[in-house]
């Protein structure tokens, strides 16, 4: 996803590739919902873990 950089940021208003990673402590869930609050202000109600095998 593509988002505009706060206008009070280094770089403000730059289109950027946002992305994040989950901080010490952190469940992936609970990363992945922090996440999408911070770079997207949505809030997460449910959210499943998927899981991948090879």
């Amino acid at each position: 996803m593509r988002t505009q950089r706060h206008p009070d940021k280094p770089y403000g208003l730059v289109w950027e590739m946002n992305g994040g990673s989950v901080l010490a402590g952190e469940t992936n869930r609970k990363g992945a919902c922090r996440e999408l609050c911070e770079e997207a202000g949505l809030r997460c109600a449910r959210l499943r873990e998927k899981r991948f095998y090879k």
